[in-house]
């Protein structure tokens, strides 16, 4: 009953402990200022209680968001509560464990802000604020141009770059493939989305594209000003008429030298092979007819070879 009287106040203020026994040591709630979560993803708080006493009991424990009424996580007069996706660290009440570490699932962006921690001992209380910062990458970078192909000389080109699903909000920048930056000439359009992130497009317009400098950047800047991203777009040009006529006559050309090229080939082949087929020919001048031919290769007379048919 008199423990009840004791943790009264600390139920009641769901954060603001009044009970201190006397004590002869020290007592604190170690955490980081600062915790960074990133979207999607489960985020810790951590949170350890320090003390100089040795089997130091923790007999109540709260955490809270600032601004909020209701309490994430507690543990008062032997009961827990808790919040869906809030939760400490280490499963299953312990009343000597020292490690109090929220940890919160799947962190949203609504989870940004400053956390309340109050721990209640039986050598007194302690409490600590830290602050839980969430970020979420930017995804799908993009940049597409109007039109997107057959672009005349000197004609206007509209580019579009956008990204979807980022926080904090960022920003764009648009280079040539000098250097020059653009941005200044440029729209910058943001969409909050439903889940607190952000969806950005910038629109950049030449008014005058050239085929010499067809190459262009869109770059990404995360809610610190430093780059996440970086896009690149190669602009499509039409073909000149005159360009195109000459690239058909030449492609005409080099079609009949190379069929030219083929049958000199193939009719060279054809020769060696006929002339290989036929053998070596042997001429005798002093010979005058066939019949005289054949005796010399030692085939016989005319009669002679007529009588063996």
């Amino acid at each position: 009953m008199a423990l009840a009287v004791q943790l009264l106040p600390f139920m009641v203020s769901a954060g603001i402990a009044t009970w201190t026994p006397p004590s002869n040591g020290f007592l604190r709630l170690k955490c980081p200022l600062e915790t960074h979560g990133v979207c999607g993803q489960d985020s810790v708080i951590q949170c350890t209680v320090r003390s100089s006493h040795q089997d130091l009991r923790v007999m109540g424990l709260v955490w809270r968001k600032l601004g909020s009424p209701v309490s994430l996580f507690s543990y008062v007069g032997g009961r827990v509560k808790q919040v869906d996706r809030f939760e400490l660290v280490r499963q299953g009440w312990d009343e000597h464990n020292t490690n109090v570490s929220l940890l919160v699932r799947a962190t949203r962006v609504a989870d940004r802000g400053l956390y309340q921690c109050v721990v209640l001992t039986d050598h007194g209380d302690t409490k600590l604020i830290t602050r839980l910062r969430v970020t979420a990458k930017y995804k799908e970078l993009k940049v597409t141009s109007v039109p997107e192909s057959d672009i005349q000389e000197d004609s206007r080109v509209l580019m579009v770059c956008t990204a979807h699903g980022g926080y904090p909000q960022g920003t764009m920048r648009w280079f040539d493939q000098y250097g020059t930056d653009w941005t200044r000439s440029a729209e910058m359009q943001v969409t909050k989305t439903k889940d607190g992130c952000f969806n950005l497009t910038s629109k950049f317009s030449v008014w005058r594209a050239s085929s010499i400098s067809p190459r262009y950047s869109c770059v990404l800047l995360n809610g610190d000003g430093t780059e996440e991203d970086n896009v690149e777009i190669h602009l499509r040009f039409a073909i000149p008429e005159k360009v195109s006529r000459r690239l058909s006559n030449r492609s005409i050309i080099a079609v009949i030298v190379v069929l030219g090229s083929l049958t000199s080939g193939f009719l060279v082949l054809t020769l060696f092979q006929k002339s290989e087929c036929r053998g070596p020919v042997r001429v005798y001048p002093w010979v005058e007819d066939i019949g005289d031919v054949r005796e010399v290769e030692g085939l016989g007379s005319p009669e002679e070879v007529n009588a063996e048919s």
